[in-house]
């Protein structure tokens, strides 16, 4: 299956003319375009090319024909694949065999003139990413401490990722959790929730962190204790951020950071 979106598309276009002819008002002008754009599979086993020629030209007297079109598909390492056909259009497609990377697409077009004979062009490359996609993950958002005579009360969640398939090796990326933003000035017990606390994780595909706070050691678990001095009620809201490395990317449609409420009462 396809993805629903391209990642753009590149143009490059040629321009010639010719000096009209004694006698003539008309002077024969190229204007003709290249565009180039790709998309990869859902599951990212499959990059997709497309190339589109466009003909402009102010003609004249002069004549167009004979339309070809190439596109080809260049992956971070490996074979190429290439399809040309006649008309304006062509389209190739090439398996990634789970390679993340950059692919890129590239356009030629091809006519004859029968003023200049054989004319080429071809499109500026267009890359398509092929990426992991990673998915934020949260065991809750939102737990309450109950202060009672001013005794400590601890909360805890697990913060990590998980990979979606299709990638071959692996991919990396911090998840973290921000400094709580505490506008009622609860106390906290030192380095247990008043701290920033950053995590680098490396998964295969279909990888998912640790997701249990057993045992509280587990570096993806996340505990907010107040001091036993304290006497403020209120909310501390922590921010958890996924940032994905060079070949991952955020899963479509989920968030890339997400609030967590502890709520002291």
């Amino acid at each position: 299956m396809r993805r629903a979106y391209l990642f753009g598309f590149a143009l490059a276009a040629v321009l010639l003319s010719a000096a009209p002819l004694a006698g003539q008002g008309c002077q024969m002008q190229f204007s003709v375009s290249v565009y180039t754009d790709g998309s990869v599979s859902d599951d990212l086993s499959t990059v997709y090319g497309y190339s589109n020629f466009v003909d402009n030209s102010t003609l004249c007297s002069c004549t167009h024909g004979n339309y070809g079109s190439q596109v080809s598909i260049y992956p971070p390492s490996g074979s190429s694949a290439s399809n040309q056909q006649s008309g304006t259009e062509s389209s190739t497609y090439i398996s990634t065999f789970g390679t993340l990377g950059t692919y890129t697409v590239v356009g030629l077009g091809s006519l004859t003139c029968s003023c200049f004979g054989p004319v080429q062009t071809g499109g500026s490359p267009t890359p398509v990413p092929v990426q992991a996609v990673l998915t934020l993950l949260l065991s809750q958002t939102s737990c309450s401490i109950a202060r009672s005579g001013g005794q400590a009360g601890t909360c805890q969640f697990v913060f990590g990722a998980s990979a979606g398939p299709g990638f071959s090796g692996t991919v990396t990326g911090y998840v973290g959790v921000a400094q709580p933003f505490n506008p009622d000035n609860i106390l906290l017990v030192p380095g247990q929730g008043d701290q920033a606390k950053s995590q680098q994780f490396t998964l295969a595909a279909g990888g998912t962190t640790s997701g249990t706070c057993n045992p509280p050691s587990n570096p993806y678990c996340f505990t907010v204790t107040t001091a036993s001095g304290n006497v403020n009620s209120g909310t501390l809201t922590y921010t958890v951020t996924l940032s994905p490395g060079a070949d991952a990317t955020i899963a479509t449609g989920t968030p890339g950071s997400k609030p967590v409420t502890v709520t002291v009462q």
